[in-house]
């Protein structure tokens, strides 16, 4: 029997313009491109912005309270996929720390036209937390307070004879928002079931411009997440 081997039109694919074997949809242009005035912005609602609040655009000239720009290289980890399968062209990556950040940024992003993609590990492999093109990434990493066991939620709950529904390879890197919105699996979901049927709330950030911010209890939660699913599988 011969070894199956990929097409070499398939394996010739070009990552800037394909997105693993089908096409980049166009960019929309009712979305603003960043500017050095987005960037000023960010930095004004983001705490520690000289390190939370990364770009390659330079400071305006009038600028006075200007930033440091780094080179597009530095912002790899975060426009692409960690297999390389999925790349994006974004110039600026903001990574808040507390909920209200996260509201003023996307109130700002709504009236403005700028489209979010949001990113917590980066350790998914259908290209759901890396840029299609170049959308202003919202980081989550530096938001990882577990509320009532405030540390590494499975080595903590096992010290204390509890255990996560969750076990994954990504444990260790991937983040809690990610799983829930992708409704992760993992080894023990034969036993435990899905996440979505583990979780009790959410504190969800609205995408408006109300800075709104809604909690959800169970039986809401779980109807938002399917709505979360949706939009992960089929982004």
């Amino acid at each position: 029997m011969r070894p199956f081997r990929l097409p070499q039109q398939l394996l010739q694919l070009s990552r800037a313009s394909k997105r693993w074997n089908s096409t980049v949809p166009p960019r929309k242009k009712q979305y603003k491109t960043l500017d050095a005035g987005d960037i000023t912005f960010f930095r004004s609602v983001i705490s520690n912005p000289d390190s939370n609040v990364i770009t390659s655009l330079k400071p305006a000239a009038v600028d006075e309270a200007g930033w440091k720009e780094v080179e597009e290289v530095e912002l790899g980890g975060y426009n692409e996929d960690w297999m390389g399968k999925y790349k994006g062209r974004s110039v600026a990556v903001v990574r808040p720390k507390r909920t209200e950040e996260v509201s003023k940024l996307l109130a700002y992003c709504y009236k403005q036209n700028i489209a979010v993609v949001p990113q917590g590990g980066n350790t998914g492999l259908v290209g759901g937390s890396v840029p299609v093109h170049d959308e202003l990434v919202l980081n989550l990493s530096g938001m990882n307070t577990i509320r009532s066991f405030d540390e590494n939620v499975d080595d903590y709950l096992a010290a204390k004879g509890y255990i996560f529904p969750l076990d994954l390879g990504a444990k260790g890197s991937c983040q809690i928002g990610g799983n829930i919105s992708t409704n992760a699996g993992g080894l023990r979901l034969l036993r435990y079931g899905s996440l979505h049927g583990n979780v009790l709330g959410l504190e969800v950030v609205l995408p408006d411009e109300e800075d709104s911010l809604e909690i959800f209890g169970c039986q809401t939660c779980r109807l938002y997440l399917l709505r979360l699913v949706d939009c992960a599988e089929f982004r």
